[in-house]
């Protein structure tokens, strides 16, 4: 079974709720004259919506991809954190109810992850409870919350509470560090977003949660953007600086290959190289899927890196079937 483990969707009771009490915080979602959705985040376009929401659109999609499963969830635009906290979690419920409802219309094809009002922490812990009576087997957070990153103490309550249950966290890049300077020629894209899973990997690697949580099965987004290239330095900062050894026990490469990866690198050569270094166990396929940004051909990209059969078939859905426990 091939199953992408990074895909967007966004479910219409969540597009209504946007619909009917978007427009206060600037997000606004109309029709256009073909009858499709558009949404509007301060004034900027989002991409075309049909994919998003459209389960035919999608399963077709789905079929000329090679693909046989996909793991959706929430986007870092606009997800819940331009509402305030009340709005916020009817939104997440929205979703995650909408999750489960088509993970049970279509158990062979989707699989869920939450969305949580982490605006709030109070409500994201108590969310979380919901996720999982749902039966949705893990969440996606974005990379930071606010400018303040994963690895804050502010967050402990709910990594306690992911840590006590192992559950899966996909982790998606969100509002870049120094977006402002990456206006010019789409480098919020093409140097942004890898930068700002970079900067949450190393903000929850040197504040010691991945050792504080051992139990929480993250995976980062965009083959963990610059990381793989960056652990020998790490491990530099990490053997001359008092303060990046104050919560960390082990070496930054050691614990970078406890952590998942998806495949998203837009190029065979970079996937071997992630696999070589991080392991076949860590690395997922993943798509990016409906946004502009999915490759071509994302299962050919990961056969294109000659990792060997038995390699290949751990990233190409093996890993996220033990993940997600579809072996049981």
């Amino acid at each position: 079974m091939i199953i992408d483990i990074h895909t967007h969707f966004f479910p219409d009771a969540y597009l209504d709720l946007i619909e009917r009490e978007g427009d206060r915080y600037g997000v606004e979602l109309t029709w256009n004259q073909d009858g499709d959705r558009e949404l509007r985040l301060q004034g900027i376009l989002h991409p075309p919506l049909r994919a998003f929401y459209d389960i035919e659109v999608r399963l077709g999609d789905m079929k000329a991809m090679g693909v046989d499963l996909q793991v959706i969830h929430h986007s870092s635009r606009p997800n819940v954190l331009f509402a305030d906290p009340g709005l916020a979690v009817e939104l997440c419920r929205a979703s995650n109810d909408a999750y489960a409802d088509l993970m049970k219309a279509y158990p062979e094809k989707f699989l869920g992850m939450g969305v949580l009002p982490v605006q709030a922490i109070d409500r994201a812990v108590l969310e979380l409870e919901k996720v999982k009576a749902l039966g949705l087997p893990g969440v996606m957070l974005p990379s930071n919350v606010n400018e303040v990153y994963l690895g804050s103490q502010a967050f402990a309550p709910l990594h306690e509470a992911l840590d006590a249950s192992g559950m899966a966290v996909f982790v998606h890049p969100i509002a870049p560090a120094g977006v402002e300077r990456m206006r010019d020629y789409r480098m919020w894209n093409g140097v942004g977003f890898p930068l700002e899973t970079s900067l949450c990997i190393g903000n929850l690697l040197f504040s010691g949660a991945f050792e504080r949580f051992p139990r929480i099965q993250w995976i980062f987004a965009h083959g963990g953007g610059t990381v793989p290239y960056l652990q020998g330095r790490w491990n530099q900062i990490y053997s001359i600086s008092a303060e990046n050894q104050e919560n960390v026990q082990q070496s930054p490469s050691e614990l970078l290959r406890r952590i998942g990866y998806d495949s998203l690198v837009y190029h065979s050569s970079a996937i071997a190289y992630l696999v070589e270094e991080m392991g076949s166990k860590r690395v997922y396929l993943g798509s990016d899927y409906p946004y502009d940004m999915t490759p071509p051909n994302p299962v050919g990209d990961v056969r294109g890196a000659a990792l060997g059969q038995e390699a290949e078939e751990k990233v190409l859905g093996e890993n996220a079937a033990a993940l997600f426990g579809l072996n049981s």
